[in-house]
């Protein structure tokens, strides 16, 4: 009795273990299966060469956004800068007659200092920029520009004694981060409308090669081709979408007034150019790695376009008939980078190097795109507290290295994070066509007296 309890004893714990077993097992085998099925399913998601191009394009345009929030960083609600800013034009064999109205004008104005004012207060939907050049101490002429709300005035003396007033200019929200905000909620849109009006069989999905980084890599190839006619039906698609979207639709008639009286429009397919869009991405996960775009003229059938590499080395290719003529290579970040210039047997036709710090940026360069002449570029600017200076200067040289022409630059201002705009538009009066023959007439006098002023 007791030796068969024990054997029942032993069946009951070998049972209990198997069970222990297979219930691990079961969650062992249902895990996998769902990662499995989980992975096919990504797989056919994102394998779909529609979908990679329109993920591809959605992560283009996220480097976009951060590119613009890192260059936005130091972006200022209100300021106030006081200036002058001062030019020096040399004009090397300029020596015969005929040159003879155009070297006093030089003449008179490397001698002139522009003093400028410029003040914004965001928040309010205020800007106003002032610009006196003074020769031999005496003021040339003065030029008012201020703009609130969008609304733009110009005041200068010899054209009207009040503030004429302009066509609207959506200024601020060309300069605020909430612009941003807007591109990517019109984008979307975009994004959406053009996904949905595109075939599938409009995407031809192939394997291919590419050099990244100097290594060659085996990818994935999606080409989209469109002619003009197919591209306007895409268009008209889209633009119906951001017109029945009242959001999009404010937003875009705020920067273009007549975005919606916009009506459809139809193109002649005959002789018709194709416009080509290429993506490269890696095989497995389909991370974007370059981007191209060329037009195939439907006269001369001739092919011209760029390409993007996005590797630790950034590409820009220049391309015609399917061939790179020049490429430019781009290596750093964005604080301290040099880039270079090459044509496609290699030859080195430019270069350059820049650094770009809180207080201080520098930048030099070079190019040289034929036997005879070569330009320089040289940029420099340093701030301390409120105090900014800068300076910009180009010279092209002949292949003798002789100075054909040098431009130089020179700014000094300074700069608060305060403003105070008190400008009285009240009595300002709509801009008219007597007023813009005044304008041009305006201009001539001041480019003679630069000629005629010894």
């Amino acid at each position: 009795m007791t030796k068969n309890k024990k054997i029942d004893d032993i069946k009951s714990s070998e049972e209990q273990t198997l069970n222990k077993s297979n219930s691990k097992l079961f969650i062992i085998l249902t895990t996998l299966f769902f990662i499995i099925i989980s992975f096919s399913a990504y797989y056919v998601f994102t394998s779909n060469p529609k979908r990679i191009f329109m993920l591809s394009v959605s992560s283009f345009n996220r480097k976009l956004n951060n590119v613009y929030h890192k260059t936005n960083q130091n972006y200022f609600n209100k300021l106030t800068m006081n200036g002058i800013f001062h030019m020096n034009v040399d004009f090397k064999n300029n020596e015969q007659e005929e040159y003879t109205n155009m070297n006093q004008f030089l003449k008179n104005l490397n001698q002139t200092n522009f003093k400028y004012e410029y003040k914004q207060d965001i928040t309010a939907k205020k800007l106003y920029f002032q610009l006196i050049p003074v020769l031999n101490n005496e003021k040339i002429t003065e030029m008012n520009y201020y703009n609130e709300n969008n609304n733009q005035y110009l005041l200068i003396d010899e054209v009207a004694k009040e503030y004429l007033k302009l066509e609207q200019f959506p200024i601020f929200e060309m300069i605020t981060n909430q612009k941003i905000d807007d591109y990517n909620y019109i984008m979307n849109i975009i994004k959406d409308s053009v996904f949905e009006n595109l075939k599938e069989k409009e995407f031809i999905s192939s394997d291919v090669k590419i050099k990244l980084d100097g290594k060659e890599q085996a990818v994935k190839k999606i080409e989209l081709s469109l002619d003009e006619k197919r591209i306007q039906e895409i268009l008209n698609k889209v633009i119906d979408d951001l017109q029945q979207d009242k959001k999009a639709n404010n937003i875009l008639t705020k920067l273009y007034p007549e975005f919606h009286k916009y009506k459809n429009e139809s193109v002649d397919d005959k002789n018709s150019s194709v416009f080509h869009f290429i993506i490269y991405t890696k095989k497995l996960s389909n991370d974007p790695l370059k981007y191209a775009f060329t037009i195939t003229d439907s006269y001369t059938k001739k092919e011209i376009g760029l390409a993007f590499t996005d590797g630790k080395t950034k590409e820009l290719e220049f391309i015609q008939n399917e061939k790179v003529i020049y490429t430019l290579e781009i290596t750093g970040n964005e604080e301290k980078f040099q880039f270079e210039l090459k044509d496609n047997k290699g030859n080195r036709l430019g270069y350059g190097k820049g650094n770009i710090q809180t207080n201080k940026i520098s930048f030099e360069a070079w190019l040289e795109l034929n036997k005879d002449i070569k330009m320089n570029y040289q940029i420099k600017l340093n701030q301390e507290n409120e105090k900014t200076t800068s300076k910009m200067k180009m010279i092209i040289q002949n292949h003798k290295n002789e100075e054909l022409l040098s431009i130089e630059l020179d700014d000094e201002h300074t700069s608060k994070e305060e403003v105070n705009m008190n400008i009285d538009t009240e009595n300002s009066r709509k801009f008219t066509e007597e007023d813009a023959y005044k304008l041009i007439t305006w201009i001539q006098n001041v480019i003679s007296n630069y000629v005629t002023i010894e």
